[in-house]
């Protein structure tokens, strides 16, 4: 990253400071406040519609799992669980 002004989507709009976060996500969310302070960005929300094709994408299966095993007895111990 560079310190040129950046433009960075969100996918929520910002959450109200008034909002109570775990203890365990305060501290990641201080973590990332901190990491990101040294850059100089802006940061604009766009709704789910307006980048769905990415949404989609980030989803999408890169393909088949070469370590599965298609093994009867392990679709044989799903059956009897």
């Amino acid at each position: 990253m560079s310190n040129n002004p950046n433009i960075s989507p969100t996918v929520r709009p910002s959450v109200p400071s008034s909002k109570r976060y775990s203890v365990y996500t305060a501290k990641r969310l201080q973590r990332w406040s901190l990491t990101f302070m040294e850059y100089s960005f802006d940061i604009k929300y766009k709704p789910t519609k307006k980048h769905a094709n990415a949404d989609t994408l980030s989803r999408f299966p890169a393909g088949p799992d070469p370590n599965f095993k298609d093994d009867d007895s392990i679709q044989v111990a799903y059956i009897e669980a």
